[in-house]
């Protein structure tokens, strides 16, 4: 079986996975392809240390695979490292499933172990059959091309030297050099998504055609390269159809709905903050709709506004409480910073035109004064008109997005609206010919 360690050492060394003077993290749950990547590596003078994950998921079968991990390293004298997990505890917790619940014990506690071992990368036992089951998972999920290319052979410190090799070369390995492994039964088990295409649909490929394995993972390089020309266009695109500050993003839909398939670069643009595919969809069906729809992924939230969609991350939205201003006051820090000062008006006084800024007659406001987030049905007086008008139609008139319209908040005096704060003051509290003080209130930015 030298030949599948050749395969291997050359597939590390043309895609430059491992450095062979530094040492490597090895996950190793003892069962065959574990097995096989392990010997591998040790055969091939890499420098290993193998970490065992016990999940306490299989009762006895659980410490049954950390006795023999344990025990496979010590005959070949390479250093072991086992963890225990309460898995499903991880999950309850954090509302996830045990699957996702155990891959993400498992490869935070390989980072960890690699940053403490000095160690170059994580190498996992991932093989070809793995990436067409992944392959189909992802299609079925519909993540696009990227989702298409199958498990990448790097992802940050981990990787899959095992991906040039098919399961049944690695069970000729084991085979040929008489190594023992353990078997995970759950693996017979049709619950999860990857036993049912691994048990149940590949079977029915392969009688369609027998080399659909092999087909799929070189439609699976074909969509890497693909993703590549895709993810060039959609980076040129960005540059005309994006715009960015320092709390939104804003995707401008005139210019997007003239991209040639501008549906798939409003996916690639969204998938990456983890707008799934169907959500995408409903998005692209309200283009054309009102205002003020709002999406959700697990990360971010996206408005569709007049003319963007305008996308931030995801916020809890919790009404902070008023608070109040007192003649004493000068200085506020939270829920808002605001500066606060009187000072006697003179000849020589000119009105700030800092929108974060307003001048107010002393005369005008009695204390205290409430500063507190703007609701349904306020209105004020706006600057330089005589009638009032709803604060909900005056920031539908500055074109204020939703978001936008989330964090505005409100000074009021006597429970009338003084300043709508980055907007606009009340034409009532105004400095006049007659005023003599002035207090200014001021965004401490």
């Amino acid at each position: 079986m030298k030949i599948i360690q050749h395969k291997v050492k050359s597939y590390i060394e043309n895609n430059r996975l491992l450095d062979d003077r530094q040492k490597i993290i090895a996950g190793f749950s003892g069962g065959a392809d574990s097995v096989a990547l392990l010997h591998i590596l040790h055969s091939l003078d890499y420098q290993c240390v193998a970490v065992h994950c016990n999940f306490h998921l299989r009762g006895e079968e659980s410490v049954r695979d950390q006795i023999f991990a344990e025990s496979f390293c010590r005959r070949l004298n390479i250093p072991f490292i086992s963890v225990d997990f309460d898995t499903v505890k991880h999950a309850q917790m954090h509302k996830m499933s045990i699957e996702m619940a155990a891959r993400e014990l498992r490869y935070d506690f390989f980072e960890k172990t690699r940053t403490a071992q000095n160690a170059q990368a994580i190498a996992v036992a991932h093989h070809a059959d793995d990436h067409v089951e992944t392959m189909l998972m992802n299609l079925m999920r519909g993540t696009g091309l990227k989702g298409m290319a199958g498990i990448p052979m790097r992802n940050g410190h981990v990787v899959r030297p095992l991906l040039c090799v098919t399961r049944c070369e690695i069970e000729r390995y084991v085979e040929a050099h008489q190594l023992q492994f353990v078997t995970d039964s759950s693996n017979k088990e049709n619950i999860y998504a990857r036993n049912k295409i691994r048990n149940q649909l590949l079977p029915l490929m392969e009688e369609i055609n027998p080399s659909v394995k092999q087909t799929l993972n070189e439609s699976a390089t074909r969509f890497k390269d693909y993703n590549i020309i895709v993810q060039h266009y959609v980076e040129q695109a960005e540059k005309n159809i994006i715009r960015k500050d320092e709390k939104y993003l804003k995707i401008d839909i005139r210019l997007l709905k003239q991209l040639p398939g501008y549906s798939t670069v409003l996916f690639e643009l969204l998938s990456g903050y983890h707008f799934n595919s169907s959500t995408v969809s409903q998005i692209i069906e309200n283009l054309t709709n009102e205002s003020g729809k709002i999406f959700h992924s697990k990360t971010h939230q996206l408005v569709k506004d007049r003319d963007f969609l305008i996308l931030c991350e995801q916020k809890t939205v919790n009404m902070p409480a008023p608070f109040f201003i007192s003649p004493q006051t000068q200085k506020t820090t939270s829920p808002l910073p605001l500066l606060i000062s009187v000072f006697e008006k003179t000849g020589d006084y000119t009105l700030s035109a800092d929108k974060n800024c307003a001048h107010i007659d002393a005369s005008a406001i009695k204390y205290p004064l409430e500063v507190r987030k703007w609701r349904k049905g306020d209105f004020f007086y706006p600057l330089g008109m005589k009638g009032k008008k709803k604060i909900s139609d005056f920031l539908i008139d500055k074109k204020t997005n939703l978001f936008e319209k989330n964090e505005i908040w409100v000074v009021t005096s006597e429970e009338n609206i003084v300043w709508i704060i980055g907007k606009s003051i009340d034409d009532r509290y105004k400095v006049t010919v007659k005023t003599k003080k002035i207090i200014e209130l001021k965004i401490n930015i």
